[in-house]
């Protein structure tokens, strides 16, 4: 038996998200001005909408597999951010550290081309060199 990870799931995660925002502001993260704050909950609330992102799958199996499907999503997504600011060579090297994981890992005769774990290695990074950014805890 799972929990329910429809509208209502996300719906109740994005609120709670707020609240929890409005909770540790100032307390357990740095105080914020309202525009940066605007910004974390806009963040918070985007993350709410797509951490169940790929849950196409009701079985226990899917529901294991899914954060792949999620990170796989965000990586595309980061590297989009990355060719629409132009930066080919940031573009290049993902894609190159992509492929090298794809290759080590042992999967190319299985076809799993989209769906291996160490994209979500790959997003963290991506963040930060493609968003020159990270949330501050403190």
């Amino acid at each position: 038996m799972f929990a329910d990870h429809g509208v209502v799931h996300v719906r109740d995660v994005a609120d709670g998200l707020v609240r929890l925002v409005d909770t540790v502001d100032g307390v357990l993260l740095a105080s914020r001005p309202p525009e940066r704050r605007r910004f974390v909950e806009a963040y918070g609330v985007a993350a709410a909408y797509l951490h169940d992102i790929g849950m196409v799958d009701m079985t226990p199996i899917g529901r294991r597999t899914h954060p792949v499907y999620a990170a796989h999503a965000a990586f595309w997504v980061l590297l989009g951010f990355a060719a629409r600011a132009e930066r080919w060579r940031v573009v290049l090297v993902f894609i190159v550290l992509w492929v090298i994981g794809y290759v080590a890992s042992g999967q190319v005769t299985a076809l799993a081309l989209f769906f291996m774990p160490f994209v979500a290695v790959l997003d963290i990074a991506l963040v930060f060199v493609v968003l020159k950014r990270d949330i501050r805890f403190g």
